[in-house]
């Protein structure tokens, strides 16, 4: 198991001070977890926030989603992204991005692509990464039409 991280000992700070962590704490751990390749304790930070009264934004699932991107668990980024169009129903650019990077990532390409047209769907201009995932697709998936 990695080290704790001080995001972490100060979160846990926080909490012990009688300071009550808003989403932004968690937000800066998940990143910091994120950085670390921690994911297993990311995840429990991230089941720690919705046990608060603190609900998850939409850049809240996005960090999330961006950790499980070196993992090979991209399903908990799909299970992730049901939860945000459960909450707040059109996932933010942010979101897909992070979800098409993740899908990259574990070679889900026509899933990664689908996102992408579903970006295009709701008038959104995908990121540059987002448009090389879905370039990508498209080479390894010859039949797919754009």
């Amino acid at each position: 198991m990695l080290q704790t991280s001080a995001a972490e000992r100060l979160l846990t700070d926080m909490k012990t001070q009688g300071v009550a962590p808003n989403l932004e704490s968690y937000t800066h751990v998940l990143g910091s977890l994120r950085r670390s390749l921690d994911w297993k304790r990311a995840i429990s930070f991230w089941n720690e926030l919705k046990s608060t009264s603190t609900s998850p934004d939409q850049k809240a699932y996005s960090s999330m989603m961006r950790t499980m991107e070196t993992t090979k668990h991209w399903e908990i980024t799909l299970d992730l992204l049901r939860e945000v169009r459960q909450n707040f129903r059109i996932p933010e650019k942010i979101v897909y991005d992070s979800a098409i990077s993740v899908l990259h990532a574990a070679k889900c390409w026509p899933m990664a692509l689908t996102l992408h047209d579903e970006m295009r769907d709701h008038d959104m201009t995908p990121a540059l990464s987002s448009y090389n995932a879905a370039i990508h697709a498209c080479t390894k998936h010859t039949h797919i039409q754009i």
